[in-house]
């Protein structure tokens, strides 16, 4: 049974962006458990049906078909207590300035994920707004 500290849920519709954060997450610790989903009303629904406990952390995507980030956390309200950061390709100050006054957000980094800035949120040494 995977780590319940070390469990992680990737929203993002680019397989390619879920392959390689998921396989730097497992290359930093392959304890850890990640859960990818390329349709955010998906994940949303996992959340809903509490196929999603102890998650950790939530690694979001801004720009998304059907429902983007602000929808998805909108949707998902206090439903959930995990840590979520925006994981994004997004340059447009506006996105990071919403981010920073969302409670719910914890971080807004740019991608692509690095194994620096996973080391330093599981060593709670880093900053949320890369």
């Amino acid at each position: 049974m995977a780590d319940e500290n070390k469990k992680v849920i990737l929203v993002d519709d680019d397989d390619t962006n879920n392959f390689i954060s998921k396989r730097l997450l497992q290359i930093y610790d392959p304890k850890i458990s990640v859960t990818e989903f390329i349709d955010p009303e998906a994940a949303l629904a996992s959340f809903r049906n509490g196929q999603q406990p102890n998650v950790k952390l939530v690694l979001l995507d801004i720009n998304m078909p059907k429902i983007n980030a602000w929808q998805f956390l909108e949707s998902l309200g206090a439903m959930d207590h995990s840590d979520i950061i925006i994981l994004t390709s997004s340059i447009d100050p506006k996105d990071r300035l919403k981010a920073k006054e969302l409670d719910s957000v914890k971080g807004f980094w740019t991608k692509p994920l690095s194994l620096e800035m996973i080391n330093g949120y599981f060593s709670n040494n880093y900053s949320f707004f890369l």
